[in-house]
């Protein structure tokens, strides 16, 4: 903005008297402008030197961190306060004009920065549970060698945060933020390969979420699996699970979402990983199954003249559907054979026999209520 006077600004020359005689009263809208325009640069200055005094005094908390009593270097304490602060100061800086940008950049790679930090360690400290100590570096000596790599470099970056805490400093480091996508990447990686190593040895791990299958891996009781059974079995809600007298966790029973239950055969040891027991609880469920099924299929057959309804209560209800599946058709086959030999009402006493047993089946069914 131009009003067509010049000023001196030396101390020596710049009076009163000079002043009054530029007249500038004759300008006073344009005047206003120029000192709210300044009292806001000011405002703006201060804001920006407020939050650069803030962040230079802000720093991480770190912990020891120990895996079977071994020290493993150090992990990132929770940062809520850091990210209550890079919420309000990101706020305030869209305020301010565009010119304070630089900040507003800054402080939302340091809230990147910060998310990819604590997703990348929850995953170390998983793997570290999984390769660090037992035999699975044994069984996959590939991934835990990756797992090694990654190990080193997330320790490395945990032991230099360690001698300098400042937020700043360690989130702004030219190329952080990619350093840990890329160690979240191999991670994840690392994990899914994992996983699928778990899931080759019992495919029914497909039918569960990674999250639920991360928890039934990183337990130790063999109660874990109770919740997902009903997604791993069609209408298997849980086993009967137990010690036995040997103090020997078992797998007795299998129970249906209606509650009917079927004893096996032989009880199965839950011991030792669970990818392989639940392998031999599939095995028995199979065995136990085809047993009874053939078992009610003989004594169907040995009491055909006696009503259904004894012989059902004896079974579960997918065993009754088979061997009713196989006697029906039997009996359909023999009675269009005696018809072909010259009986007439074959097919009427046929029908006129599985109507009674239904009757049979209704009424006792009444009486049990």
């Amino acid at each position: 903005m131009n009003i067509g006077q010049d000023f001196d600004m030396s101390p020596e020359r710049f009076t009163l008297e000079n002043m009054f005689a530029m007249e500038l009263h004759r300008y006073q809208d344009v005047a206003e402008e120029i000192v709210n325009h300044a009292i806001k640069e000011l405002a703006i200055e201060r804001g920006v030197r407020d939050v650069q005094e803030t962040w230079a005094n802000m720093a991480f908390s770190v912990a020891r961190h120990f895996n079977r009593g071994e020290d493993r270097g150090y992990t990132l304490n929770p940062c809520d306060e850091i990210n209550v602060k890079l919420d309000d100061d990101a706020m305030s800086l869209q305020s301010m004009a565009a010119s304070q940008l630089k900040w507003e950049r800054q402080l939302s790679l340091i809230s990147e920065v910060i998310e990819e930090w604590f997703a990348t360690q929850r995953k170390w400290l998983y793997l570290e549970g999984i390769f660090v100590g037992g035999d699975i570096r044994v069984q996959l000596p590939d991934e835990a060698k990756k797992f090694d790599d990654i190990d080193r470099s997330f320790r490395k970056i945990m032991l230099d945060t360690a001698k300098r805490l400042n937020v700043v400093d360690c989130c702004t480091m030219p190329g952080r933020l990619e350093e840990f996508i890329n160690l979240g990447l191999g991670c994840q990686k690392s994990l899914n390969e994992y996983l699928d190593s778990k899931r080759r040895i019992f495919p029914r791990f497909f039918f569960i979420s990674t999250d639920e299958l991360l928890s039934i891996l990183g337990s130790s009781e063999c109660s874990c699996v109770q919740e997902h059974m009903i997604k791993m079995f069609d209408n298997i809600r849980a086993l009967d699970l137990y010690v036995d007298h040997t103090n020997r966790p078992v797998a007795a029973k299998m129970i249906s979402a209606e509650g009917e239950i079927m004893d096996f055969r032989s009880v199965v040891y839950t011991e030792g990983r669970v990818e392989d027991w639940m392998n031999l609880v599939l095995r028995e469920m199979r065995r136990t199954n085809k047993f009874i099924t053939k078992k009610a299929v003989f004594y169907y057959g040995r009491n055909w003249r006696v009503p259904r309804t004894d012989w059902i209560l004896e079974y579960q209800g997918m065993v009754c559907l088979a061997a009713n599946g196989i006697w029906w058709t039997a009996e359909t086959e023999e009675t269009f054979i005696r018809i072909r030999k010259g009986n007439k009402r074959a097919m009427k006493e046929h029908l006129q026999q599985q109507n009674e047993q239904l009757d049979g089946l209704v009424v006792k069914d009444s009486d049990l209520y």
